[in-house]
């Protein structure tokens, strides 16, 4: 998209299909993903390295990536090494700051860039993949969101990007999409950590994996969050794809 986001008030008696904000529905245009949490300032999208490739945040983020094939090289041979699961928490707990300090690196530096803006998202999600996938060789049941998950990707991308297409905008996160990241991120953690727990505290954490009572129920409030969110994510962009629509013929009949 070569146009920056915008953020536009609804004026009486002007309504331009790819500018209009319906009340009510559409909030300030800001794009997710840590980098991109304050383009809706000016300084933000006036940034001077949005074109640039190499910036210390688009480092950080491909760092976050390669890390990604080191995770589940010491998940999946913890088993008969259980120390290198120490090392694929490690590897996680390194991913996450480095998450947290290329946005504030962004932010604090003016480093915001197109390309952090757009990768940033798209490691956090390889991540989450990558965990999951991991978790579901010990724990089938993970078979279940990681799937969701999957299909919510695929079907919201696809409506995120017709969305930016028809309309230009960029929309952020909603508090359904952060509560679902937060129980995810809950479900895997305890799923990961149980066994380190175990072998520091035996006796609090009496058996080595996660009970199955706990690991069925982190997962079903997961899935349940997860697709109550990808039930009003699609509703936004439906609504949103439908007011474009509305607007363009308007438009036409007004001519």
């Amino acid at each position: 998209m070569n146009e920056d986001p915008k953020i536009i008030e609804k004026e009486k008696g002007m309504k331009d299909p790819e500018e209009e904000i319906r009340e009510g529905e559409h909030e300030p245009i800001l794009v997710s993903g840590e980098q991109g949490k304050d383009l809706m300032t000016d300084d933000a999208a006036k940034s001077p390295a949005r074109g640039e490739v190499f910036t210390i945040p688009n480092v950080m983020t491909f760092l976050r990536i390669i890390l990604i094939p080191v995770f589940m090289f010491f998940f999946l041979t913890s088993k008969d090494k259980p120390d290198r699961m120490w090392l694929a928490i490690g590897v996680l707990v390194l991913s996450g700051l480095s998450d947290i300090l290329d946005g504030f690196i962004a932010r604090k530096f003016n480093m915001v860039s197109d390309l952090g803006i757009a990768l940033d998202p798209i490691a956090d999600k390889l991540t989450q993949f990558a965990v999951m996938l991991c978790l579901v060789f010990r724990f089938p049941n993970m078979l279940v969101p990681l799937l969701l998950i999957v299909l919510k990707e695929v079907v919201t991308g696809i409506f995120a990007l017709l969305t930016i297409r028809k309309t230009g905008l960029i929309k952020g996160a909603r508090w359904y999409g952060k509560v679902t990241t937060v129980l995810l991120y809950i479900m895997m953690g305890l799923h990961l950590i149980w066994p380190l727990l175990h072998r520091i505290w035996p006796q609090a954490f009496l058996s080595e994996q996660l009970p199955q009572t706990i690991s069925v129920v982190s997962i079903v409030l997961c899935c349940v969050m997860m697709l109550f969110s990808f039930a009003m994510y699609v509703r936004r962009y439906v609504l949103m794809l439908k007011e474009v629509e509305k607007e363009k013929e308007e438009k036409q009949d007004g001519e």
